[in-house]
């Protein structure tokens, strides 16, 4: 049985003023013996003095016990269990949505704390700009303020940059709710983009204008301020690097003209602290661990509004690995397991980086021997006067640590579940480093993120953390539009567009119109990659095409596909598909319908898909036609690469490719179904250049092969690092031969082979490559292009 708060407060005053009450004091007079007159006693002080102690010493209890049981009775109110939830204050959120964040449910104990969780809760939805919880008994009185619905976001003042971009970056949209937090991170943001692009004094200020039915208008005001480039960078007190090395390992960039569309030469006040660390690294990788940047000044000339940034720095002196050993506690984890991941050895020049590198390795075994909780610490002993330092690596027990809560950053366009549903973790899971490792990768071959940072943050309490999940988004939509003439096609013209995000939920789009005086196309295909929120993707397609085919005889193609493929371990996929095909050659009055089917399975670990640094890729592909219609073949190819960081930022890559065609039943192959192949296997060689030809109409064409196999070996160093170009060194040998066609030129296996130099941007509008090839082994009938210039990924 409950006590109704307001009786318990009553209680409490009763007792206060008990306490407060003046005590009476004890007065002992006698009748003497000579007459009526009263006098006190000599020790009467001393009587007085022990009734008022006792009488204090019974106030004192009595009061005690009253504040006791007033906070018995106390918890006792609050000790009843919810029964009923009466909800007022909310127009626009449901009682239901309200209800679900409510941390107090129906049956559940009132207390103080639950009450305090339930409106920290509501509080932080975002939805409520005030919440007050209460309890009466048994029923849980709820009354909240609802935040204004935004109506409309606009923007004066920007001068340089799109209300649109500006959009993009705020992430406040039409019927989103206001808080302020909201707004002061779209103001930050904001100064960001300006800072960015040439703007650090840039000014933003909002306003709110109220509207009826709990709705909000948000103008934002901003004074762009004059455009502003850092001219120099210089640095004092450096003598074991240049200034021009120094440069190059700094974010702040000299005005140059490479540097107009990266915006690296903007001056921003966190870049020049970010510098500082930069440079740290850089020294330390170096071996010079008492290194510091004793100041970083950025001066404003303003005349030309344009700064001079000087670091003064102290080099100290290198440092070497002195003594370097594993400790490990675990008995199934011995130290001579470990000792193999250790990176830097006694005698090499100490490098900060190799540290860190070593504590991911370990701590990467020790996760797949079982141990994800293992801690591993580097003990560090430096030796001043030999200029050397031991390190230990000590792999203890780690405490179990879980995640509270996962924070997704930076993304404008992606929706937070797309990047959810790469990690295999989840708010109340165990922190595993592991997984964390093995969600970055999966993000970084999404190819919606130019950068991804994973980190953790200090949680509620000693073993929860918070998840912060940081990306930069990558451009994944692409428009194109070609028009060209040529003496052999006329006019030749082409429109494409390809999305691999569509409106930021990976889904991926793709479109495509083609037309030349021989041959007009039209492709459209889908793929929605979670289907249904399984781990299928599922795809579609439609294709159609008039005009010549590789046979040199004009054909009319219809068709459509579908395919579904499944992850089947961490690094492998497996994709089956089916197409069917109407053919109606129109030279010959032919009609075939090519009903095919084909598996793809992949194991791939690179650590990205664009110029990727470390990893392997590893493919198969087979597809038999012949489920009906009237051609019948088997075809299969295989793909292989490998890339290894040689040195830092250097990467030596390898390609091997190989694929066969074989007709089946007693069925000749078609022309057009077999392999086509020029600079794709061999640069140097123009398209289908390479293989087997014949004379046909006044002209030596290609007529394929059913036999193809190429490998490459190439070496790619960066050039202007900060701008994303780099210089490639390659050679190729390939060969294609064994024509369907009767009478074909060159239809023996031979090989072909170049060696070149290639030129990598990787731009703002994608990566961008030129290569120029010497051929050094070729046929007569080989058709030869140098120079060639697209898109820098190989398949």
């Amino acid at each position: 049985m409950s006590i109704e708060r307001g009786k318990l407060d009553l209680c409490v005053i009763q007792a206060f003023i008990f306490l407060i009450k003046p005590s009476k004091r004890v007065l002992d007079y006698r009748i003497y013996p000579d007459g009526y007159n009263m006098r006190k006693n000599s020790n009467l002080k001393k009587i007085n003095q022990k009734a008022n102690n006792k009488a204090a010493l019974v106030k004192i209890l009595s009061t005690t016990s009253l504040v006791v049981g007033t906070l018995l009775m106390s918890q006792v109110a609050l000790a009843a269990n919810v029964q009923n939830l009466i909800l007022s204050g909310n127009n626009n959120v449901s009682s239901e949505t309200v209800f679900q964040n409510l941390e107090l449910k129906k049956g559940q104990e009132i207390t103080n704390e639950s009450i305090n969780a339930s409106i920290t809760s509501l509080h932080s939805t975002g939805l409520f700009k005030n919440v007050k919880v209460f309890s009466k008994g048994s029923t849980l009185y709820i009354t909240v303020e609802e935040n204004p619905i935004i109506n409309s976001v606009r923007y004066v003042g920007n001068k340089n940059l799109s209300s649109g971009l500006l959009n993009s970056v705020t992430k406040l949209n039409a019927r989103d709710y206001f808080t302020k937090g909201k707004i002061n991170l779209a103001v930050s943001e904001i100064k960001k983009k300006y800072t960015s692009s040439r703007h650090p004094n840039v000014q933003v200020s909002y306003k709110v204008e109220t509207l009826a039915n709990g709705k909000a208008d948000i103008l934002f005001t901003i004074t762009e301020g004059a455009t502003t480039t850092v001219q120099k960078v210089s640095f004092v007190g450096n003598s074991i690097f240049s200034d021009g090395a120094l440069r190059g390992v700094v974010s702040s960039k000299e005005a140059s003209i490479w540097h107009i569309l990266s915006g690296a030469d903007s001056y921003n006040a966190d870049k020049v602290t970010y510098d500082r660390e930069l440079l740290r690294r850089h020294y330390l990788k170096h071996g010079y661990a008492d290194f510091s940047v004793t100041s970083a000044v950025a001066d404003l000339d303003e005349d030309s509004n344009k700064y001079f940034i000087t670091f003064a720095v102290d080099e100290g002196e290198q440092y070497k690995f002195g003594e370097v050993d594993v400790d490990s506690a675990f008995a199934n984890l011995p130290p001579e397991d470990l000792l193999g991941l250790v990176k830097g050895r006694g005698g090499d020049v100490y490098n900060a980086a190799q540290l860190n590198d070593t504590i991911e390795a370990i701590g990467k075994e020790a996760s797949r021997r079982g141990y994800s909780f293992a801690k591993v610490t580097p003990i560090i002993t430096r030796n001043a006067v030999e200029k050397t330092i031991d390190v230990v690596y000590a792999v203890e027990v780690g405490e179990r640590v879980y995640v509270e809560r996962i924070n997704i950053i930076g993304n404008v366009r992606t929706h937070d579940e797309v990047i959810r549903r790469e990690f295999t973790i989840a708010e109340g899971d165990a922190l595993n480093v592991q997984a964390m490792e093995r969600a970055k990768l999966r993000l970084q071959k999404t190819g919606f993120f130019t950068g991804i940072r994973i980190s953790t943050a200090p949680g509620s309490s000693k073993d929860r953390v918070i998840l912060n999940v940081e990306v930069t988004e990558n451009a994944t939509g692409e428009i194109g539009a070609q028009a060209a003439y040529s003496t052999l096609s006329g006019l030749v013209g082409s429109l494409s567009f390809k999305e691999s995000n569509l409106l930021g939920t990976g889904q991926q789009l793709a479109a495509s119109l083609s037309w030349a005086e021989k041959e007009k196309s039209a492709n459209f295909s889908f793929t929605e990659p979670k289907f249904m929120g399984s781990d299928y993707a599922v795809g579609a397609s439609i294709f159609a095409s008039y005009g010549d085919d590789s046979d040199s005889k004009r054909h009319f193609k219809v068709g459509t596909g579908l395919n579904i493929g499944l992850p089947i371990g961490e690094f492998t996929t497996m994709r089956a598909r089916y197409n069917f095909t109407f053919d109606n050659n129109r030279t010959d009055s032919t009609k075939d319908y090519i009903s095919a089917a084909g598996v793809n399975v992949t194991y791939d670990t690179r650590n990205k898909v664009v110029m990727p640094t470390e990893g392997i890729k590893l493919e198969a592909d087979l597809e038999f036609a012949g489920l009906g219609g009237n051609v019948k073949y088997i075809r299969a190819i295989g793909k292989a690469e490998g890339h290894y960081e040689v040195v830092e930022d250097i990467i030596l890559s390898a390609y091997l490719q190989a694929g066969a065609i074989k007709s089946i039943a007693g069925t000749p192959l078609r022309q057009q179904d077999t392999f086509y192949k020029g600079g794709d296997l061999v640069r140097g060689f123009a398209a289908d250049g390479i293989g087997p030809r014949k004379l046909i109409g006044g002209n030596i064409d290609a007529t394929g092969g059913t036999i193809y196999a190429g490998a490459t070996a190439e070496i790619v160093i960066p050039v202007i690092k900060s701008v994303g170009i780099y210089a490639g060194l390659f050679a190729d040998a390939g060969t294609l031969y064994k024509s369907s066609v009767a009478g074909s030129l060159a239809n023996a296996r031979q090989i072909r082979s170049s060696v070149g130099a290639s030129v990598i941007w990787h731009s703002p509008i994608g990566p961008l490559r030129a290569d120029y090839a010497y051929v050094l082994n070729k046929n007569s009938n080989d058709v030869l292009q140098p120079f060639k210039f697209g898109i820098a990924v190989r398949y």
